[in-house]
C-alpha cells in the first residue's frame, strides 16, 4: 500500500490511475468475524496501526490532486 501511495504522489497519468485501481484491489478491512484480532484474548497485529497511517495519507493526498 506505501508503494502505491508513492505512484499516486509522483507517478505520471497512468500510473496514478493503476494505483487507483489496486488500491481498490488491495484494502482488505478486517472484519470481526473473520479475524482472530477480535477474538476473546486475540492478539492485534502492529501493522494494522500503520496500514491506518497509510490509508489517511492516501486520503490527504487524494484531497490535495482534486484541488
Amino acid at each position: 500500500m506505501t508503494a502505491l501511495l508513492v505512484y499516486l504522489r509522483t507517478g505520471t497519468d497512468a500510473e496514478q490511475a493503476g494505483a487507483k485501481r489496486a488500491w481498490y484491489c488491495a484494502h482488505l478491512p478486517l472484519r470481526v468475524d473473520r479475524s482472530p484480532a477480535y477474538a476473546p484474548g486475540g492478539k492485534r497485529d502492529l501493522a494494522l496501526d500503520e496500514s491506518r497511517d497509510v490509508m489517511d495519507e492516501w486520503r490527504e493526498t487524494l484531497q490535495r490532486l482534486v484541488m
